[in-house]
């Protein structure tokens, strides 16, 4: 074969892990030929590991100057395939397990170059020395390091598996893998007026996280009220790390060694309605979400789990949601497997996210872990975050009205509903998303409908209506009535005052719609759950915990979950009794209850207002009255 300019550039570049050069080898002396079988055996173990042929090229030095192989041949029967034969049967004789390479004579300016060519095969053990050979003695193996060998002793061999169980994971993968997670989770990072939540000693959780990253503790355990921020917590956090490390990959000039990201590699992983049960189950999830940024051209490697084993790399997995797993008897299993996976791979850290109660880990295995509870917004917070969404005028009125009332308070210091209320109270909808009704329903492809028969009812059969109308609901300032605002006006007026019922009902369909993306419901499904929490809330008094056979009677196992997830309800500890958020909460359900009901039958409206305690009527009616124009029509035929 003559020389080419592609083969010219080749036989120059650079040594690294699958490419080195030898001027000359003198294959007679014991002491050369040793240092041959030592480099032979080295890109071999590294075409095993990375699944990619290997080269060495003889009669170039390391400075890419060429001085060819033709002394070689007298002592070889004086031709280049008897220099091919002495190699192989050199290969043969000292090393193990059997190894066959290809071999390549090439004319280059009149000097001849022989290209030995090592394929990746995927051995079940690694490529060693057969028999002593001057200082090299049986059972001794090397691996490429960059432009040298690297020994690999018999306690690092299980790092270096065939590509077809565990391979080397490649900088263009991770740079994949890192894109991706940037690309998820992108959203968290771009949230406008963001602020770092607290842990109950004041420090920022994000810090306590690098703490733990820090620590020789195995798990952390991040414990926060639903929508209070732990899932962002974790996205922002993998969205950091990824965004880092793949700045270092950038950074890299060539990767002619081998390359492992420099900190902790973040496997982010919601739990959602998942059934793990054991480890190995574990081991597939997390592998999987690896596998779907690294992006494996060829069949994916049988045992990727064992990276985990590798202490050159250090993973965190983030998890998400563990109280969000099926049922009681799910967690703790999952803790279990939790706590094998620990012992299994010391080097592996998890960061949970969860609700209170803190899960039960065993008593031996409590000295692994770190719990941090995330506060909700404190004052400052909030005030930072309204700045950043109103003018200064506006602040004291908005803070003012916020600190109003202790319920609004608490549902206000939880930074989603804090988001969603906002608009609201700054009068940013537009008219058009004021038909609350509308605003339920998002299409009609997503509607849920009532296989309900309606009864018809003549004015001349309605009761006169005696209600009581409460002037006001906790607040330090008066809810009006009002008529519907004019489609034509395109912002809410700055003095109108701001309508608790319509805030309330948009965050919470909100977040309803938020957890069905989440979760990938079909939206007539989380509407019914929606319905079931209405009948919830129009079924037990205002305030009063709820026993599991009252839940059981009226909402399934899925919609109690779901609740519980958005913070509509809140769990005991003796997981035996729920309870509404908050009293707001329990209104704002009840009332579209009846809302829905009004138009549907008003005698079974009347009597179902009727059959509520008077706290119950006072509290919700404003709330009613903001809701539902029927009511008003309903209110004036009984004047």
């Amino acid at each position: 074969m003559e020389c080419d300019e592609s083969f010219r550039r080749k036989i120059t570049q650079q040594e690294g892990l699958l490419f080195d050069r030898k001027a000359y080898v003198e294959l007679w002396d014991d002491r050369r030929k040793a240092s041959f079988i030592k480099d032979i055996i080295a890109l071999a173990n590294t075409s095993r590991f990375t699944g990619k042929e290997s080269e060495l090229i003889l009669g170039v030095n390391d400075y890419g100057i060429i001085h060819g192989i033709n002394d070689m041949l007298p002592r070889c029967g004086g031709s280049v395939d008897g220099l091919k034969r002495k190699i192989k049967d050199e290969i043969i004789n000292f090393i193990e397990p059997h190894l066959i390479v290809g071999l390549e004579a090439v004319n280059c300016d009149g000097h001849l170059i022989l290209s030995v060519k090592i394929p990746a095969l995927p051995t079940e053990n690694p490529f060693k020395v057969k028999k002593d050979l001057h200082q090299t003695q049986k059972g001794q193996c090397w691996i490429r390091s960059g432009e040298s060998n690297t020994e690999l002793i018999p306690e690092m061999e299980r790092f270096y598996l065939p590509y077809t169980k565990c391979p080397y994971i490649s900088p263009e993968q991770w740079k994949s893998y890192f894109t991706l997670l940037q690309e998820r989770h992108q959203k968290s990072i771009k949230i406008e007026g963001y602020q770092e939540l607290l842990t109950p000693n004041g420090k920022e959780v994000i810090k306590e996280i690098q703490d733990f990253l820090d620590s020789n503790k195995k798990v952390l355990v991040l414990i926060g009220e639903a929508a209070i921020g732990k899932t962002t917590i974790l996205e922002r956090f993998a969205y950091g790390r990824a965004e880092s490390l793949e700045g270092d990959i950038r950074n890299q000039e060539n990767f002619k060694r081998f390359y492992h990201p420099f900190g902790f590699i973040p496997i982010f992983v919601s739990l959602r309605d998942m059934c793990l049960q054991e480890i190995r189950q574990l081991e597939n999830l997390l592998v999987n979400r690896l596998c779907e940024g690294l992006r494996f051209l060829d069949n994916r490697p049988e045992e990727l789990y064992r990276l985990f084993e590798n202490q050159e790399y250090h993973f965190v997995a983030l998890l998400d949601g563990i109280d969000e797993l099926f049922n009681e008897q799910a967690r703790r299993q999952f803790i279990r497997v939790l706590e094998d996976m620990t012992r299994r791979y010391p080097e592996l850290k998890f960061i949970l996210a969860t609700r209170p109660p803190l899960p039960s880990f065993a008593d031996e295995y409590r000295s692994e872990i770190i719990e941090i509870k995330i506060q909700p917004f404190t004052r400052e917070q909030i005030r930072k975050y309204i700045e950043v969404h109103c003018d200064t005028e506006s602040l004291e009125k908005i803070e003012s009205w916020i600190y109003s009332d202790e319920e609004l308070t608490q549902i206000c210091s939880i930074p989603f509903y804090l988001e969603t209320a906002l608009p609201e109270i700054i009068g940013e909808y537009r008219s058009g998303e004021e038909d609350i009704a509308e605003n339920v329903v998002i299409n009609s492809e997503q509607a849920y409908t009532r296989n309900k028969e309606e009864e018809e009812t003549s004015p001349n059969d309605i009761d006169t209506l005696n209600l009581v109308y409460a002037e006001e609901l906790t607040l330090d300032q008066p809810i009006e009535e009002r008529t519907e605002v004019p489609v034509s006006e395109i912002f809410l007026s700055e003095e109108q005052d701001i309508r608790v019922g319509v805030m309330l009902d948009r965050i919470y369909w909100k977040a309803w719609i938020r957890e069905t993306q989440k979760r990938n419901y079909p939206p007539q499904t989380t509407r019914s759950f929606w319905n079931e929490t209405e009948e919830l809330a129009i079924n037990v008094d205002l305030g009063q915990p709820i026993r599991q056979r009252i839940i059981k009677r009226v909402m399934g196992e899925n919609a109690r979950s779901f609740c519980i997830s958005l913070s509509v309800l809140t769990e005991k500890e003796d997981f035996r009794t729920v309870r509404f958020f908050t009293n707001l909460t329990h209104v704002i359900f009840a009332a579209n209850y009846l809302r829905e009901l009004i138009g549907e039958n008003q005698r079974s409206f009347r009597r179902t207002l009727y059959e509520l305690s008077e706290n119950f009527r006072e509290k919700l009616i404003p709330v009613l009255k903001e809701l539902s124009p029927d009511f008003y029509m309903l209110n004036s035929q009984e004047e």
